[in-house]
């Protein structure tokens, strides 16, 4: 923009230029007949061009739509082609003139130009048809069939049925433009063709539906269209016939997930309804062939349903269970929509949307769950819904009662009933391991929020559809939903790669999570995978992911940091307890500002101790080496060279003690010392870590225990205090282990032991995290613990209960992260099999409605050309999405084969291949 401001000058004189003649003349015309006087403001490049009438007529017989303006001897003023005398002829396709034509004087023309109202001929020979074929033969859509007076031209419907669907305009707001475009002065805008828009807008989208849905090419025509025939199919949802691998219905128990079916079932409350009409007035155009269920049978439904008592929830206290018998305000005659769709790949169901009258009620949903799965053959059946705890309870029941054909009765099928991730956590204890995608079986990286993603596009036809008729509103709703899952299909190529790679970057990590925490509970683990599987095939048996004894009370913690640290007491035996204090406490309050003169003393005495064992020390060490005393120059006077007072002013703690760690190669000794030294820091090290875990823990449980037990102000200032104490020891452990580590980083060259430094990582502040915390910005399904948790060499202490408890669960769920990437690779790749079988199934299919033999009769030599044309470039479309795809997918055979590298790497007890049986099309997968 910087660069543009100095030529505003320049772009505004030429926006002024434009409203004159621009140097050209107003004389006779160039055809020698009238005056110049005319200008279209339309045609590119002939903007300062001056014409008279009778060419202009000429030049525009087949651009009649164009803006014309009349110089008046001071500026140009508004006039149209029809006022020169310009008449349009349709019904004669080669452009000749009709001898024997009816004249419709003011016939309006809706285009993207504007409102136009113009001369229209309609041909009236014998040979000719109906007014409304020979306007849809000229590309415009009449309003009515029977007399037409308005029609629309087709680039204006294409551009506004493309408009609708991103921007979400309305008709109104459409025509409100066209009003202003044809004339930008006036307030008042007349809405007399408002209604035959809208009639011609709803008319063009069902035929669209019609036309994209194949109905024109079948010879049982319109009327036949069945249930959920119109609806765009996820190409990567498994549907026999169409997409399935050849023996899948002979797949083990263990490899059935690859080929179940994924659905989401949500309620939207912001769709509703005023009682505007009614469907005996505004029955719709298409009655159930699309996303909406057919409304007569569903209310034939509700009807023996409408006195049923929904029970009230016995987990949380859910809304959408609590209030579903909340009855609408008295305006509303649909309170908002209940719809079922795939959560993987986020595609609309057919037959999958239907209204709900009141709440969220169980009859609603179970009719429009029956209808969308009526065409499932499959035996695994996952169903998100955020309160599936409760919904599942008598399914059966009430699908039993509605059909006792129903799928889900079927004994061969297994459904699972999940909750969506966000959801789970408004429910109680007991249902987040149960209906948790993260650790059920066979689900993938699926998370079952997508039926909620989808609303908010949705949402904003919620200002337009609430006025709208039934059938309108119907109507409406299943375009937009055929519109959303044809972008979805178009663009799942690079979405199902991004899942791959996601999946592909976390699964040898959720692996190596796995195993370090099965190293350092080698003698459990076999007891706990057990368990695990167990569980896995009958969740009846005991979850393993919850925690089966009780936590421990704080005053269990307490005992248990007082313990530990009057075991490090006696392994320090030159420290006593003074006032009642340990070394950490005394320490912490003598430096204090609040410490008073006797602990200051206290704190001097302790001092004075540890400066004379070092004094002596030093003597012992220089016995041993010698070299060390030019280390220390501070302790000689060089003017008497006798030693001067021991440190006087420096901390104990500072004294630097010049251990092998500390010299390095400064002085000649021994290098067994530095071996020495390098035992003696690699147990500090793992003592440090091992008391760093220990107090994590009890800072988990004391937090724990003050959030859900402890009330007032004096018990929450004691129960911090407790935890500040527990925290100072994580302290004290974690400068412990960084002296330990960088001793040992010292040693390590010194020793020639480089390589196993890999086992001391540096310790980071973020590192120091309970065992059940998330790392920050991650989710249950995707965190893991810090490394200090699965330190190689330290194991779970055997004889506290709580902290071995903890570490079972934890393990419990990073076996359940691991596996869940694992499944989410195999899905990703088994989805991009059944999107390329899909595509070519869909590519057949057309070239089959190509065929002459099968379309309706009578086939006149132009619909014949219209069919097969259609037909070939559906299949052509399918074709080159196919060809597109598999170039997008070309490099994921090398991906998946370094993905069961690093696999394997890792050294997984859980390591199962990730191979999908490749076919002749499948190039780009690799072979099992």
């Amino acid at each position: 923009l910087k660069a543009w401001l100095p030529f505003q000058p320049e772009f505004l004189s030429e926006f002024i230029q434009r409203e004159g003649r621009q140097g050209a003349t107003t004389g006779q015309c160039t055809c020698g007949q009238l005056d110049a006087l005319y200008r279209c403001w339309d045609c590119f490049g002939l903007a300062g061009a001056l014409t008279c009438s009778a060419c202009m007529v000429a030049k525009h017989k087949n651009l009649p739509f164009h803006k014309v303006k009349k110089w008046n001897g001071k500026f140009f003023e508004r006039t149209t082609l029809a006022d020169l005398g310009l008449e349009i002829q349709v019904g004669h396709m080669d452009g000749t003139p009709c001898h024997n034509s009816q004249l419709i004087k003011n016939f309006v023309i809706l285009d993207i130009s504007g409102i136009h109202s113009v001369k229209l001929r309609l041909c009236a020979c014998a040979r000719v048809n109906e007014a409304h074929i020979q306007l849809l033969r000229a590309d415009l859509f009449p309003a009515t069939v029977t007399t037409p007076q308005t029609a629309a031209t087709f680039r204006l419907l294409e551009i506004f049925e493309i408009l609708s669907y991103e921007s979400k305009i309305t008709v109104l707001e459409l025509y409100q433009a066209l009003f202003r475009i044809t004339d930008n002065t006036r307030a008042d805008t007349s809405r007399e063709r408002y209604s035959a828009l809208l009639r011609i807008v709803r008319e063009w989208r069902h035929l669209k539906l019609l036309k994209r849905g194949g109905r024109g090419h079948d010879p049982a025509g319109v009327a036949a269209t069945g249930e959920g025939e119109c609806a765009v199919l996820c190409p990567a949802c498994p549907q026999p016939g169409k997409n399935m691998s050849p023996g899948w219905e002979t797949a083990s128990e263990e490899d059935s997930f690859l080929h179940a079916l994924f659905i989401g079932i949500d309620a939207n409350f912001r769709l509703k309804r005023k009682g505007v009409s009614s469907d005996k007035l505004d029955p719709g155009l298409g009655q159930g062939i699309a996303y909406i269920v057919e409304e007569r049978a569903y209310k034939e439904h509700l009807a023996k349903h409408m006195n049923d008592k929904e029970q009230k929830s016995s987990c949380s206290n859910h809304n959408a269970v609590n209030l579903m018998d909340t009855k609408p305000g008295k305006e509303y005659a649909a309170t908002g929509l209940v719809k079922v769709e795939c959560i993987r790949h986020e595609f609309h169901r057919p037959c999958g949307a239907g209204d709900l009258q009141r709440g969220e009620r169980y009859c609603n949903t179970d009719y429009v769950l029956f209808k969308t799965l009526r065409d499932f053959f499959l035996r695994r059946l996952f169903v998100s819904y955020d309160i599936a705890c409760q919904y599942a309870i008598h399914i059966l029941q009430r699908m039993s009662e509605i059909s006792p054909d129903s799928r889900l009765l079927d004994e061969n099928v297994r459904t699972t009933f999940l909750v969506p991730k966000f959801h789970l956590a408004a429910h109680i204890i007991e249902c987040r391991s149960k209906f948790s995608f993260n650790y059920t079986p066979g689900v993938g990286r699926t998370d079952g929020e997508g039926v909620e993603r989808a609303w908010s596009e949705l949402n904003h036809l919620a200002g337009s559809t609430r006025e709208m008729g039934p059938g309108f509103r119907r109507d409406t709703l299943d375009s937009h939903f055929g519109d959303a899952n044809w972008r979805k299909y178009i663009g799942i190529g690079p979405a199902l790669l991004r899942k791959l790679n996601n999946a592909g970057l976390q699964m040898a990590k959720q692996h190596g999570e796995c195993q370090g925490k099965e190293e350092t509970a080698r003698e459990h683990y076999p007891q706990w995978l057990a368990e695990m599987k167990a569980w896995e095939e009958d969740p009846g048996q005991p979850n393993p992911l919850v925690s089966r004894i009780a936590p421990p009370t704080c005053v269990v913690v307490c005992q248990a940091v007082a313990k530990a640290e009057a075991v490090a007491l006696m392994a320090k035996q030159n420290f006593k307890i003074v006032e009642n204090m340990t070394p950490l406490e005394l320490i912490h309050t003598t430096l204090s500002s609040h410490a008073t003169q006797r602990q200051r003393d206290a704190y001097s005495l302790h001092e004075d101790s540890l400066k004379l064992k070092v004094k002596k020390w030093f003597k012992r060490q220089a016995a041993y080496i010698p070299g060390v005393m030019i280390l220390r120059p501070e302790l000689i006077d060089e003017t008497t060279e006798e030693e001067v007072e021991f440190y006087s002013g420096v901390d104990a703690f500072d004294i630097p003690l010049w251990l092998p760690s500390q010299i390095k190669a400064q002085v000649d000794y021994d290098l067994h010392y530095a071996n020495i030294e390098w035992e003696l820091c690699l147990g500090q090290a793992y003592e440090a870590i091992s008391a760093m875990r220990r107090n994590l823990f009890h800072r988990a449980h004391l937090r724990n225990y003050k959030k859900t037990s402890i009330q007032g102000q004096a018990a929450n200032t004691r129960a911090q205090n407790t935890i500040n104490n527990v925290q100072a020891s994580i302290d004290v452990n974690a400068a412990t282990y960084r002296a330990a580590r960088d001793a040992l980083n010292s040693l390590s060259i010194i020793t020639q032991r480089t390589a196993r430094m890999s086992k001391f990582p540096v310790l980071l502040k973020e590192d120091i995290r309970e065992l059940s915390e998330l790392e920050p910005k991650k989710s249950d399904g995707t965190s893991t613990s810090t490394w200090i948790w699965r330190m190689e060499g330290l194991m779970v202490e055997k004889d506290n209960v709580f902290a071995l408890e903890d570490h079972r669960v934890q393990w419990a769920k990073a076996y359940c992260r691991a596996m869940r990437f694992t499944e989410e690779v195999q899905l990703v790749q088994a989805e991009m099999h059944r999107v390329l079988r899909f595509l070519r199934w869909q590519e057949n299919r057309w070239k089959i409605k190509a065929e002459i033999q099968l379309w309706p009769k009578p086939v006149t030599t132009e619909l014949q050309d219209g069919l097969s044309a259609y037909a070939f470039r559906q299949a052509e479309i399918q074709h080159q999405i196919h060809q597109r795809f598999c170039l997008l997918w070309d490099g994921v055979e090398g991906y998946v084969k370094g993905l069961q590298t690093q696999l394997k790497a890792t050294g997984s007890a859980h390591y199962r291949p990730l191979l999908i049986q490749k076919e002749p099309e499948m190039s780009f997968m690799v072979v099992s």
